[in-house]
């Protein structure tokens, strides 16, 4: 099953930073602008925050504690069970999840 996840401002609408990350899009997300592939890092995501990425929504406040645990993640101990990261993309990841939090969005998945 596919997961893409879409950043929203706390008005609900579609939340867009104004830079480029080499992360994963899909279909119908793109790559961390106003969206990514959430199923290509909910792996991630559950190894450092025990947090899944499969919900309808996740708040401002978890996204920061997202955030602030992949800040925290010893990327050598990543397990990549579904998809295989590297060290650079890992970096791209956390950037756009750091920026996206620090400007207060919330991510609403779809699947």
């Amino acid at each position: 099953m596919g997961l893409d996840c879409f950043w929203k401002n706390s008005e609900g609408q579609t939340a867009k930073v104004d830079r480029e990350f080499d992360v994963c899009g899909g279909m119908l997300s793109d790559h961390g602008t106003t969206s990514f592939r959430g199923k290509v890092y909910n792996d991630l995501v559950e190894q450092a925050s025990e947090i899944s990425l499969y919900q309808e929504t996740i708040d401002n406040a978890t996204c920061l504690k997202i955030s602030n645990c992949l800040d925290n993640f010893d990327f050598d101990k990543y397990n990549g069970a579904w998809w295989p990261l590297d060290r650079k993309e890992f970096e791209e990841f956390k950037e756009m999840f750091r920026i996206h939090s620090q400007l207060g969005h919330s991510l609403y998945g779809w699947w």
